[in-house]
């Protein structure tokens, strides 16, 4: 599988170096490409009238690309339940994963060493 990813890490800036594998978009404006948003409540849009994922389609689509974005946001997830969740993103097989996960680790004060592990883990899984 060849799949990008861009990680979105709000509860641990800084604790990873850049991980984003820009697309280069004139190859990708002829194919249909279907992106996976994954993370927490910033994910599922709770508290907005549109969620981050349903906004990028929009504007990916009224820029001729042909996306497919779902938003696989939950409420309250961690870095662990959202690693748990892996498997089913490969499954999926999305061209492009958006990972936006850790603000509820630091909330539930899990250490910033297990949310390095969390992430590292799923994106070596990504790769």
């Amino acid at each position: 599988m060849n799949l990008l990813f861009f990680l979105i890490s709000t509860g641990v800036l800084g604790l990873l170096p850049a991980t984003s594998l820009a697309a280069q978009p004139s190859s990708y404006r002829d194919q249909e490409i279907s992106i996976l948003a994954i993370g927490d409540s910033l994910t599922a849009g709770f508290g907005v009238d549109e969620s981050y994922p349903s906004l990028l389609a929009g504007i990916l689509n009224g820029d001729g690309y042909k996306c497919t974005v779902l938003n696989w946001g939950i409420s309250g997830a961690t870095s662990e339940d959202t690693l748990y969740r892996m498997p089913d993103v490969l499954e999926a097989e999305p061209d492009l994963v958006i990972l936006d996960i850790g603000i509820n680790d630091g909330l539930q004060g899990i250490a910033i060493e297990q949310i390095r592990q969390n992430i590292e883990r799923m994106i070596e899984i990504l790769q």
